[in-house]
């Protein structure tokens, strides 16, 4: 999944630059941990996206797909990304509460009122 969700940040950064500042991997379960100074990598980004050709570059033909990747998007797409790696206990005391969102969302709409 992981490698298919790498294919769709270079698609979606390809497409939509403007809205795609950061690609964050949240899981539960550390993997690739034999790899795991790769999963980051221009090179793995490279492999997800050949894995995905047709639907990540609309070509019928691995070797067509070869020559329309882009390693400068490749490495864009390397450097926003982000693996996090929760347990129970870090999404339990790291999610906000509805209390602290209504604090949040209050505080935006006071700033807002003020500005307009």
């Amino acid at each position: 999944m992981y490698s298919e969700y790498l294919a769709k940040c270079y698609v979606a950064r390809l497409l939509r630059p403007d809205r795609c500042d950061n690609f964050m991997w949240i899981t539960w379960s550390a993997f690739g941990t034999t790899v795991w100074s790769d999963l980051m990598s221009v090179e793995r980004v490279r492999k997800a996206v050949l894995g995905e050709y047709e639907r990540a570059l609309g070509v019928d033909d691995s070797a067509d797909a070869e020559s329309k990747i882009s390693n400068d998007l490749c490495a864009d797409v390397a450097n926003r990304l982000w693996i996090i790696v929760l347990s129970e206990r870090q999404e339990k005391h790291l999610v906000l509460t509805a209390e602290h969102q209504g604090l949040i969302r209050r505080h935006i709409a006071e700033e807002a009122a003020k500005s307009g």
